[in-house]
């Protein structure tokens, strides 16, 4: 009836190399270091057949450790040092919830529907950490509907259901 998993990781990771958008060219440089660090946990709860409720959670802290020929914020000259600063496309925190429904609608056919959330905190888009070309906090939720028999599978879905920029 109930699962839990969690976990918690330290990775470095050396000689990565990083790519951003001078205005004119995409420049690959070599970051010397970064780590991520953070953990997860998930949660299963399944209180009747053909009934789940579905939690995840997690903190990501991904910075370069060292980084002393990254690429700059438009008009500065390059290299910029972005030492100590975050990663790109890693959000700190994600929250994720689902209810999955299935239930047979006769003896041959299921039916089945799932509601699902999705929270990520703020993202930068750019090694430079452009602030023009960031993603600020959103939450998305989704819908999925269908039948299936068999092998066959009919599904509906609504993503981003609110229009959530």
């Amino acid at each position: 009836m109930l699962r839990f998993n969690g976990a918690l990781f330290l990775t470095d990771y050396s000689n990565f190399q990083a790519q951003f958008f001078d205005g004119l060219n995409l420049i690959t440089r070599n970051a010397e270091k970064f780590r991520t660090k953070g953990g997860e946990v998930e949660l299963t709860l399944v209180p009747a057949k053909g009934l789940s409720f579905d939690f995840s959670a997690s903190y990501v802290d991904a910075r370069y450790v060292t980084f002393t020929d990254g690429g700059c914020l438009p008009g500065q000259p390059s290299p910029c040092p972005l030492s100590g600063r975050r990663l790109p496309i890693a959000p700190r925190f994600t929250l994720n919830g689902a209810v999955d429904l299935r239930q047979p609608l006769t003896s041959n056919v299921m039916g089945h529907i799932r509601f699902e959330g999705e929270h990520k905190s703020t993202i930068f888009y750019q090694q430079n950490l452009n602030p023009f070309a960031k993603q600020g906090p959103r939450t998305i939720f989704n819908l999925r509907a269908g039948i299936e028999t068999g092998n066959l599978m009919v599904e509906a879905f609504a993503r981003n259901m609110f229009s959530e920029k």
